[in-house]
């Protein structure tokens, strides 16, 4: 598997983190297919290095209100775009950004473009939307917290409008500090949400320390409800933990009728899916509003 220590010691260490990735408790020995593997992830590496946080595009889907059917505000979510226009698989595209540190400077630009889709959507139509994305646990900190408090004031931007979406199945690192920042930024204004609710192993106890004002249900028991009663109870079960902590709900995946008449029936204040409409650029989505999208 090697002539030199080096070789040895780099195929025995790619072995082991797929091992590790996998949660095998076991052992395996070294094969091609991870060198082809590994050249794969070396070769879109250098694809993504090649743009700059500017390329990066912000998609806004739309969140509805359950009962209206008007448009509450919008999520919004990060597409790149390689130089043909074909979508980068943003699952990819994140664990490359990871890996290199740089997920507080997509955060940030993230904001920033949403607080500039605020602007534009208030000139032209004369109401307030809500604006949703996710901010990963790493993001948090004393400067990101600044930042974003300097940032709507220079705008004059009302920050209850922006909604920090946490992602329950990553976790914190810090729970205890990472708590104290969120509650910074709802006691500057801003609105805090858990996402995936319920697709973790903390939902509970993190429920009851972040400073939520908002709970996503996953798209995963909306696809499920129907056949499977265990998710259907964990449904209702998460429902009357939001009612009783006076938590909006927001369910995603939402793509027929049935599902949207169920999540009524629920209760539920907000959703998103295709049922209403797919993610799309600031530009269709003002045509859109333009011909009575709501």
């Amino acid at each position: 598997h090697g002539i030199t220590i080096d070789d040895l010691i780099k195929r025995a260490d790619i072995v082991m983190y797929d091992v590790k990735q996998n949660n095998k408790k076991a052992y395996n020995f070294f094969e091609n297919r991870y060198l082809d593997s590994l050249q794969r992830e070396v070769d879109f590496e250098n694809k993504v290095n090649q743009y700059s946080f500017d390329d990066y595009q912000v998609y806004l889907q739309p969140i509805v209100n359950t009962e209206t059917n008007e448009v509450y505000g919008f999520e919004g979510l990060t597409r790149l775009f390689d130089k043909s226009n074909k979508p980068l698989n943003t699952i990819d595209v994140i664990k490359v950004l990871e890996r290199q540190g740089k997920i507080p400077e997509l955060d940030m630009h993230v904001f920033d473009t949403v607080t500039q889709y605020a602007k534009q959507l208030k000139q032209r139509f004369k109401k307030d939307y809500y604006f949703s994305f996710n901010v990963s646990p790493v993001t948090l900190s004393e400067d990101f917290v600044t930042y974003l408090a300097d940032k709507v004031k220079a705008e004059h931007l009302d920050p209850t409008h922006f909604i920090f979406e946490i992602i329950e199945t990553i976790g914190f690192k810090n729970i205890d500090e990472s708590v104290s920042l969120l509650q910074k930024l709802r006691n500057i204004g801003f609105q805090i949400a858990m996402d995936d609710f319920g697709m973790g192993y903390s939902s509970l106890s993190y429920i009851a320390k972040l400073p939520l004002s908002v709970i996503k249900i996953d798209r995963y028991f909306i696809n499920n409800y129907y056949d499977n009663e265990f998710d259907r109870l964990l449904i209702f079960a998460i429902k009357d933990i939001s009612k009783s902590l006076n938590l909006k709900i927001v369910v995603e995946g939402i793509e027929t009728t049935r599902q949207l008449e169920f999540i009524k029936s629920l209760g539920a204040h907000y959703y998103q899916g295709y049922f209403h409409s797919r993610p799309m650029s600031i530009k269709d989505l003002m045509i859109k509003l333009d011909k009575g999208f709501e």
